[in-house]
């Protein structure tokens, strides 16, 4: 969903940008530290217009793992790293944290 198979980040190959420039993610020395409203990065939007699939909260998948389910997107406090598409976090079922949240899809 966010790399399409092709793409380093939901936006493209390179790096998330802060500072000045319009940040595409909410992380670990872009954003405010704390989880945002969805749609307040939107430079970080995919191809497909999806927002948030990288930062702010880490999103609960499907995947399970042994002893848990996959996370991906990294949060608010990961480091760009974990905003990869290719990165996969495993978290054991019944964590809360004000870094997962969950993503609410609809079929169109």
């Amino acid at each position: 969903m966010a790399g399409g198979g092709s793409r380093r980040y939901p936006w493209g190959d390179d790096a998330p940008r802060g500072g000045t420039a319009s940040p595409q993610a909410n992380l670990r020395g872009i954003g405010p530290d704390q989880a945002t409203a969805v749609g307040e990065f939107p430079d970080g939007a995919t191809p497909d217009g999806l927002l948030d699939v990288a930062g702010n909260v880490w999103e609960w998948t499907s995947t399970p793992v042994p002893g848990g389910r996959v996370v991906r997107g990294g949060s608010y406090r990961a480091l760009s790293l974990y905003a990869r598409c290719d990165y996969a976090n495993e978290v054991p079922p019944g964590i809360a944290s004000p870094g997962i949240g969950v993503r609410v899809v609809r079929e169109s």
